[in-house]
């Protein structure tokens, strides 16, 4: 690259010093013709960057695209704004770099640009590493390198978090510890408001308050045994397991009680199409 000395205004120098930055190289250079040094900033240019994508056809280089994906795996517990800007600066520094360790003429791809977004994310945020992972490597056209499995995601992750718990962890939890609620706050899991709301939707549906206890109980017991090995649940999990539990043990009309109040049901169309769905269900 010729440069105009400053100075002379000629176009000989030699570079003594590079110094690279994620989105520019400084050089100090020294002009051979009037000796000065003076120094270079190269801003790196994205807009040439090309990428092989999945189908092998080439593309423009998108940050746009990366940006939004690194966005999105950080939902729920996000990224600043002014985090996710520097982080894809590094990878474009990156993919520069990566162009020049290939031999000449060999393509950077889609596959090449996602490995490099994950190893800067599992410095800078690993919830956000991980659920990149699961959709980057999710899919099942990345040359044999996706996760078939959920074994294969295991083994993913606890290779990358080596200080995690042995994988066989679930098998202790006989309950959920914590419940996330609708507006995202959360609240210890106890089977005492599980069973407190099935003994409303029961009420009045045994001669004794003691034979509801026992079917609330009974209930209870089959929503802890499908929930068991979830540490961390939604509380629609909660009430779908519950529903599945008395339709299980034919208790219909708890079911619409508790269907009524579980999924919000306002209209009486929406009331009735759910009580024949039940009802359907059971022929």
């Amino acid at each position: 690259m010729k440069v105009m000395c400053p100075n002379c205004q000629t176009e000989k120098d030699t570079v003594s010093e590079t110094r690279r930055g994620p989105t520019n190289i400084s050089r100090v250079r020294k002009c051979r013709n009037c000796g000065k040094t003076f120094r270079t900033t190269e801003r790196l240019d994205e807009s040439s960057l090309k990428v092989v994508n999945r189908s092998g056809e080439l593309e423009d280089f998108n940050r746009h695209r990366i940006a939004n994906g690194i966005r999105l795996a950080g939902r729920g517990k996000p990224l600043l704004e002014s985090e996710i800007g520097p982080l894809v600066d590094r990878v474009v520094f990156r993919v520069h770099g990566l162009i020049q360790e290939k031999e000449k003429g060999e393509p950077i791809t889609t596959l090449d640009v996602g490995k490099l977004v994950l190893e800067e994310l599992r410095n800078e945020a690993p919830a956000a590493h991980i659920r990149f992972a699961a959709v980057f490597w999710g899919r099942l056209d990345q040359d044999g390198q996706g996760f078939a499995t959920i074994d294969d995601f295991i083994t993913w992750v606890h290779a990358q978090y080596d200080w995690l718990p042995d994988t066989d962890i679930e098998k202790r939890l006989e309950r959920p510890t914590t419940v996330i609620k609708r507006s995202g706050r959360t609240e210890a899991f106890t089977r005492e408001k599980v069973k407190n709301g099935l003994l409303i939707s029961l009420r009045g549906r045994r001669r004794q308050r003691s034979d509801e206890e026992a079917v609330a109980e009974r209930i209870t017991a089959l929503v802890e045994k499908e929930l068991a090995g979830q540490p961390y649940i939604r509380s629609g999990q909660i009430g779908t397991a519950v529903l599945r539990a008395l339709e299980s043990e034919g208790e219909e009309v708890g079911y619409i009680r508790f269907a009524i109040m579980f999924k919000e049901l306002r209209q009486p169309l929406e009331i009735w199409l759910e009580a024949k769905a039940l009802q359907r269900r059971r022929m």
